[in-house]
């Protein structure tokens, strides 16, 4: 889509299912690729590996397009594609709720006492390199 990164729009190509469709995407100059991992796991084809080998073609290619990685399916994919280098997720929220989750986390949020009198309240925290706020 040169015309439209030409223009300075960010352009996505989706339903990429083999590494081919993602170089060919990626060279026409789109700023996206988004390959379907669970699609392909769906058909008994390792997608995280399918994904690990877009990531490293576009580093041996030297390609700006970044790497979409969609139709994830459960926790292990999301740390998978991390792994793999994807840059970006698009992940379900019942898969974000999982992540979330661990009898570890539930046992210390129950322990209200165990926190903090500064975070008792608060109800989002935002932390950067250099600070860290508290909203209440």
């Amino acid at each position: 889509m040169p015309y439209l990164s030409d223009k300075g729009m960010k352009t996505n190509v989706t339903l990429i299912f083999t590494v081919n469709q993602a170089l060919l995407a990626a060279r026409a100059g789109d700023s996206y690729v988004s390959p379907f991992l669970g699609r392909l796991d769906d058909i008994s084809e390792d997608g995280v590996q399918f994904v690990t080998k877009v990531v490293v073609l576009f580093r041996i290619h030297n390609l700006d397009s970044q790497i979409i990685a969609a139709s994830v399916r459960h926790p292990d994919h999301v740390t998978r594609i991390e792994m793999a280098g994807a840059h970006i997720a698009s992940i379900p929220f019942a898969v974000i709720e999982q992540i979330s989750k661990h009898p570890l986390t539930d046992q210390g949020i129950k322990a209200k006492d165990t926190l903090p009198r500064s975070l008792t309240n608060t109800k989002f925290v935002s932390i950067s390199r250099s600070s860290i706020t508290l909203y209440r």
